[in-house]
């Protein structure tokens, strides 16, 4: 309910549209309002969203489509929040060389592939997957950083 969603060209920068129904616009890093995980029930509760149950909970494809949707939208969220980082390393650093550091990339894509392993997950899912996101964020960090010196 309260994840965002950047406006087409805009990038994730900007302020997003909320996916609640609730009028006004959510601000980047903004908390849920009223979510909450009702443990004693399973499910996510808050307004204007219906339960969402845990994944263990799910007894139809109708259950799993709203858990994913949901966690689709905290996801955005986190990434909109991740990608003001972004914005703040543009602001800080001096030279444009620097947007790009291999080494802190591999660090990055270690420390998800160890997070993941002690999850029971594949890491090398998770390292792919987070190398096309570091790869996005360089990009929007370059671009970033031109715009803030143009």
């Amino acid at each position: 309910p309260y994840a965002t969603a950047a406006s087409p060209g805009c990038g994730v920068h900007c302020e997003g549209a909320r996916l609640d129904g609730r009028k006004g616009k959510v601000k980047r890093g903004e908390p849920p309002a009223d979510w909450y995980l009702d443990s004693q029930n399973n499910c996510a509760k808050g307004s204007g969203m219906t339960d969402i149950k845990l994944p263990e909970q799910c007894e139809t494809m109708t259950d799993v489509r709203a858990g994913v949707d949901h966690m689709d939208r905290e996801l955005v969220a986190l990434l909109v929040r991740r990608f003001a980082y972004m914005d703040a390393a543009a602001r800080i650093k001096t030279d444009h060389g620097a947007v790009r550091n291999e080494a802190r990339k591999a660090q990055v894509l270690d420390n998800v592939a160890r997070e993941a392993e002690l999850a029971g997950l594949p890491p090398a899912h998770f390292r792919a997957i987070w190398n096309e996101l570091v790869e996005q964020s360089i990009a929007y960090e370059a671009t970033e950083w031109a715009r803030i010196r143009a």
